[in-house]
């Protein structure tokens, strides 16, 4: 698993609400949460979050083989969590490789695939919120594997 713990392992968002940093994704503690920091709206995208986003940057390139994505388990367990989003697999200049619809788990709000055959050549990944359950939601952890 690549997490804070690997050298050079950050993420990295569009807004924060106070108190509740990207850097929590990686923290691998369920019970804390990065939270969007400005108000989602709904609008006709798909996305109604879509000025918002959260990344996970890599050191180096690397093949990601599986994702797992945990729901807000601590202080906001219900009623913040993501119901839709897109991740999207990014290469060293930002350029797109691939994307997953992602439809979180319901009640905790955990989403997790395999990649068969795993995505090459990534050097970031990033969740795009769709719907959500209220306005300013979260997520708990996002865990890549991989080499």
């Amino acid at each position: 698993m690549l997490a804070r713990s690997d050298a050079g392992v950050t993420a990295v968002a569009t807004s924060t609400y106070p108190g509740y940093p990207a850097s929590s994704v990686l923290d691998l503690d369920v019970d804390t949460s990065w939270y969007i920091g400005s108000v989602c709206v709904a609008s006709s995208s798909l996305y109604c979050c879509e000025a918002q986003s959260i990344r996970v940057d890599l050191p180096s390139t690397r093949s990601l083989s599986a994702v797992v994505m945990r729901g807000n388990q601590g202080s906001f367990s219900s009623g913040y969590d993501f119901l839709t989003g897109r991740l999207d697999f990014l290469t060293a200049n930002g350029g797109l490789i691939s994307s997953r619809n992602v439809v979180f788990n319901r009640p905790n709000g955990d989403w997790a695939i395999e990649l068969t055959p795993p995505v090459a050549n990534v050097r970031a990944v990033r969740l795009v919120p769709g719907w959500a359950e209220s306005n300013a939601p979260g997520v708990a952890e996002i865990q890549l594997y991989g080499q």
